[in-house]
């Protein structure tokens, strides 16, 4: 956060020297909204309030009050750094005739996890009729996190469909296998083999080729991710408003997909593996 210290401002070239200039109060604006407003640390700006009026010869008028620019902090949100303003709470007192009164007061947990339990340990001590509104940041910001949500749920829904594309692949691979081992097929069923014995080995066939595939690709997943992690992805602070790509990688989703890839396989598999099961011998040896 970049502040400035409260001084005297200097005065204006035509203004005389026996007058003392006047000492604004302080404000602290967001980066956001300094860049919107054209403002700088030292900068006069004039606040309006329009739920406070004061009464002139035209009639009633939204309250107006000028403030020095004493800070400009940047914290990393852009909704915060581009609606939030910052005065004591007596300038606010008084600017919106709220003396002695809060609309509001904010508590920091020491966990960010913490928050949605200390929040109901607050609603629950003041009680259901006290009027008091109590909300964490979750939800606060439920839009943000509603709107991530559904963009997990599409890329899941994306990588499914690319696994889906990808079982054809094993689909065709066995169909083959069941083609050229024919006659491998009809010797075993002459032998006494049963049908779900058959049925069992290229399922466990199909089972073999998506654990291969799910293992390096979760691996170099994994890799490509530590390695941008230890390293990192430089963006653009004034377009993504976040300096590196932040990355993690979270145990459940990565078990999620990969119990995916196994399940789509086994069903890929399924198909080749009752065309199998139905050979009967005598079409097995047909052509030998």
């Amino acid at each position: 956060m970049e502040l400035l210290t409260p001084s005297t401002p200097p005065p204006h070239p035509t203004q005389p020297f026996n007058v003392q200039p006047r000492l604004l109060p302080g404000i602290i604006l967001g980066r956001e909204l300094a860049k919107t407003l054209g403002l700088q640390l030292g900068d006069q700006v004039d606040v309006i309030s329009t739920k406070t009026q004061d009464i002139v010869l035209s009639g009633p008028m939204p309250r107006l009050k000028a403030f020095r620019v004493a800070g400009i902090f940047f914290s990393g949100h852009f909704e915060y750094d581009q609606k939030y303003a910052y005065v004591t709470l007596s300038d606010a007192q008084s600017f919106l005739d709220k003396a002695g009164m809060i609309s509001g007061i904010e508590l920091r947990t020491t966990s960010a996890d913490q928050a949605v339990v200390v929040a109901r340990r607050i609603r629950t001590a003041l009680g259901p009729g006290s009027g008091y509104q109590v909300r964490p940041w979750q939800q606060i910001h439920k839009a943000i996190f509603s709107a991530l949500e559904l963009e997990k749920i599409i890329m899941f829904m994306v990588l499914v469909i690319i696994v889906l594309v990808a079982s054809f692949s094993i689909v065709a691979n066995l169909i083959m296998v069941v083609t050229e081992k024919a006659g491998e097929i009809a010797v075993l069923r002459s032998m006494g083999a049963k049908s779900r014995n058959i049925l069992t080995v290229f399922l466990f066939e199909g089972l073999y080729i998506g654990t291969i595939g799910m293992s390096l690709g979760v691996a170099v997943g994994i890799g490509l991710s530590m390695l941008a992690r230890a390293y990192g992805l430089a963006l653009d602070p004034e377009i993504y408003y976040i300096r590196n790509l932040p990355i993690s990688v979270d145990p459940v989703e990565v078990a999620v997909v990969a119990g995916s890839v196994i399940f789509i396989s086994l069903l890929a598999a399924l198909f080749p593996a009752v065309s199998a099961m139905r050979k009967t011998p005598v079409q097995g040896l047909r052509y030998k």
